[in-house]
């Protein structure tokens, strides 16, 4: 950046001011540029003199004369370089001293006196970063609303954090953080680092990978990236700002105790010499999780050899508890071996609950109002259903016919078995 600074001095005295003298004293990355000043009262019979010292930061400036009444104008740039000296998150003082003269005699009788202005001080504040994270995507697209403010149990959902850094040099550390007793990572890189943008830690350009720190922080893991010495590189732009992007992907681990928690937090961290925590409030995403359960419609069972049976069952979600779609339904139901299964009279619907069938189920009565293709592999002894979506507010009912075998003995009791499991 550049800035231009701008010194007035008013002679309201009732004599002239001889040998006038500034003095600007510049912090270190506050360069000023001697070719840039610039007097108002200066001419070819009142020359200025002006000099640097100091390691280039102190700016000497001499005029002859500022006359009654009259306001000594001086202006000068003042370049922020190099880069590795303005940090971020600082503020950088500009401080002037001026003296002059009440006589242009230098000794004797007619001498003047020596007088000084007050100091003058000017500061300036270099911004700190700003961060922002926002919610990406995750896998199920049917989730409404698809906003990251809904996430299913193992669901992995990807963030965005984005680093804004204004011009200078900052020790630039990212922490992304999520609850520990809730989320597990999946993975964490680097997916954009603006070119005006030079990281300490060339491992962290894009395509870098967060290291994982368990316990990061109370009740928090996280991805931290370690930037180093990070430098956006200055321009003439005025609050030039440029992005570092990070993306990472965690999900809701069933394994873990607070995987039903209502709102567990994801939040970010971000460390430019001094902590810059997130200005948002940390992001808060409802967890969700389907929940089936099993019924039994059929009458009791009894029968003996050679009678055929008719298995009535019905799966749908449990209501208050099931909050989520379930996806990837697999039902296995396994025959006693002493009962026969019969594949073509094995029939299952998924449906509107408002559209429940009348038991047996039949393809016939089916087919109108079915809303879900199912799949069956027969096997002997059992059969397989897959189902790949099962709303809420739905129900897959199931009816299957058997026979029981001749060898069965009087009082045996017989029994088939079902599991199921879903995403």
């Amino acid at each position: 950046d550049n800035r231009v600074y701008t010194a007035s001095i008013l002679n309201s005295g009732t004599g002239p001011a001889y040998d006038v003298r500034f003095t600007a004293f510049h912090d270190e990355g506050l360069v000023p540029n001697v070719n840039t000043v610039a007097c108002n009262l200066c001419n070819a019979g009142n020359m200025f003199v002006a000099s640097v010292s100091g390691g280039g930061f102190v700016l000497h400036f001499y005029v002859p004369l500022v006359d009654v009444g009259e306001t000594l104008v001086v202006t000068w740039d003042v370049d922020f370089t190099p880069d590795t000296v303005i940090r971020l998150d600082m503020t950088y003082v500009v401080s002037l001293n001026s003296s002059y003269d009440t006589s242009s005699v230098m000794s004797g009788q007619a001498a003047g006196r020596m007088l000084t202005v007050a100091p003058f001080v000017r500061s300036l504040s270099i911004p700190p970063s700003t961060n922002v994270l926002a919610y990406l995507s995750d896998r199920n697209t049917h989730t409404t609303p698809n906003d990251g403010s809904n996430l299913g149990v193992e669901e992995p959902v990807i963030f965005k954090a984005t680093i804004t850094l204004p011009e200078g040099t900052t020790n630039l550390l990212v922490e992304c953080l999520f609850q520990s007793n809730t989320f597990s990572p999946v993975w964490s890189n680097v997916t954009a680092v603006d070119p005006s943008i030079m990281v300490g830690n060339s491992s962290l350009n894009v395509g870098g990978i967060g290291r994982f720190d368990l316990s990061r922080s109370p009740g928090f893991d996280a991805f931290v990236f370690e930037f180093g010495e990070t430098t956006h590189a200055g321009t003439l732009a005025t609050n030039a700002q440029d992005d570092i992007e990070i993306q990472f992907s965690i999900y809701a681990s069933a394994d873990k105790s607070g995987a039903r928690t209502n709102t567990p937090q994801v939040l970010i961290n971000v460390f430019d010499d001094s902590m810059q925590p997130d200005p948002h409030s940390p992001i808060r995403p409802t967890l969700r999780e389907p929940v089936l359960a099993l019924a039994d419609n059929s009458e009791p069972y009894s029968g003996d050899g050679c009678d055929v049976i008719t298995y009535n069952f019905e799966v749908a979600h449990t209501g208050a508890s099931s909050n989520m779609d379930a996806y990837n339904l697999e039902f296995n139901y396994t025959f006693d071996a002493q009962i026969q299964q019969d594949d073509m009279q094995f029939y299952t619907c998924i449906v509107n609950i408002a559209d429940k069938l009348s038991f047996p189920i039949s393809p016939a009565a089916c087919s109108p109002v079915s809303t879900e293709a199912l799949v069956h592999s027969y096997f002997s002894g059992h059969v397989m259903v897959r189902a790949a979506h099962l709303r809420e507010g739905e129900v897959l009912q199931l009816s299957a016919t058997a026979t029981l075998l001749q060898t069965v003995e009087p009082s045996e009791n017989l029994e088939n078995v079902i599991d199921m499991r879903w995403d």
